[in-house]
């Protein structure tokens, strides 16, 4: 298979770009192996006529008889040149570039046999005269040395002549009707428009069967494997596991986003609705990433709450009763602020209120609030994780 090179000038980097895959995706449909390069004389041009280095090489194509495509706008009219309409389909593309391969040409039989003249010791005397090879000049008089130059002409209009009814509708959709024929309305997708689907949907799936480049060993490319590992998660929340907002509705639970850049979340649900969500652990897998679109969209339905009440919510559920090592039981405890829990937690809620009076004692915040000693040790514990503690340890225990 012989290879041709196309040059496609006055393009963006994008359009570009998009040819090439396109010429990738044509493969074996091709007569010919073509290529991409501005370094290489070009078989064909690509140029953009609305750009004043596609309008420069069309003058040049035209003074040096090289063929040359025109990618223009869907609405431009026909002109003499030939054309491909944006966006460049891969079928156009095809049938543009097989007409432009030219067929084998058989070689033609010799008509005479080849002579073989021997030169003899008159080698070296070969640029003096014919005269002085006897056996040449009497092969050559004989019409045996006689080239044969043969030339091949090529019909440039006929190969980028558009037809004018290549794209009517009877040329696209063959069809005929009938004296009885009646037309009625009908809700399924009429021949037409299942075609486009179909063809739509083999581009897709060709594409997913052949990520990258073809050309690349298949034992080289990376292998994808999912991420079936699982977290608890205040390691979503405190790790570097999610880069940007993310979106998780597991196993029957509420919708929860989370957005680490913004440090807040996103829920319709109370934070008591959230137990689960912090009480189990959460595959990685399962959490799926944001557009703008739908983060905003989120937004607007959701109003965003602090981070912090996912943090405290974990650490109140995983408390069990059981003080932080680095606190004193028999110091004293205050709030420097509170979260809003009337609605989810009214016991932790009183709790949190009795602590924003002043340094007091476990056993005093627990009968002030009305609440038990193990209360009011998850209460305290779960401040202490998002910073809101205040603490004095017991005189004795003081460096």
């Amino acid at each position: 298979m012989s290879e041709r090179i196309i040059d496609y000038i006055g393009s963006s980097e994008e359009e570009a770009a998009r040819l090439r895959l396109l010429l990738r995706m044509a493969g074996g449909k091709l007569k010919s192996r073509w290529r991409f390069s501005d370094a290489d004389t070009p078989d064909l041009l690509l140029i953009d006529p609305d750009t004043a280095m596609g309008r420069a090489a069309r003058e040049a194509a035209l003074e040096a008889d090289r063929p040359y495509i025109c990618i223009v706008d869907l609405g431009v009219e026909d002109s003499a040149d030939w054309a491909l309409r944006r966006p460049v389909k891969l079928d156009a593309l095809v049938r543009m570039l097989n007409t432009l391969a030219p067929p084998a040409i058989p070689l033609a039989a010799p008509s005479q046999p080849a002579v073989i003249v021997s030169q003899g010791e008159s080698f070296f005397d070969l640029d003096l005269d014919d005269a002085h090879i006897p056996a040449a000049a009497s092969a050559f008089a004989s019409g045996g040395g006689k080239a044969t130059q043969r030339t091949h002409a090529v019909d440039h209009d006929a190969l980028f002549r558009r037809d004018p009814m290549a794209n009517t509708v009877e040329a696209i959709v063959p069809h005929a009707l009938d004296t009885n024929t009646r037309i009625e309305y009908t809700d399924a997708p009429t021949a037409r428009t299942q075609a486009k689907i179909d063809r739509s949907d083999d581009r897709v799936l060709l594409q997913k069967s052949q990520p990258g480049d073809p050309n690349i060993d298949p034992s080289m490319r990376r292998q994808v494997v999912s991420d079936d590992r699982s977290y608890p998660l205040s390691d979503y929340l405190d790790g570097p596991l999610l880069g940007a907002a993310e979106v998780i509705e597991w196993s029957g639970l509420p919708l929860l986003v989370l957005d680490p850049v913004e440090k807040v979340y996103h829920s319709p649900a109370d934070l008591s609705g959230l137990e689960l969500y912090a009480l189990q652990r959460l595959p990685r897998s399962q959490f799926g990433s944001l557009t703008r679109m739908d983060l905003g969209r989120y937004r607007e339905m959701y109003p965003a709450k602090p981070l912090a009440r996912l943090r405290w919510l974990v650490r109140y559920l995983a408390s069990g009763g059981q003080l932080g090592a680095h606190l004193d039981p028999g110091g004293t405890f205050r709030l420097t602020r509170y979260l809003e829990l009337a609605r989810d937690y009214p016991i932790a809620f009183r709790i949190s209120s009795v602590m924003m009076r002043g340094q007091l004692p476990l056993h005093e915040i627990a009968k002030l609030a009305n609440a038990g000693m193990n209360e009011a040790i998850d209460v305290v514990n779960a401040y202490d994780a998002i910073g809101y503690l205040e603490h004095e340890m017991r005189p004795r225990f003081k460096r």
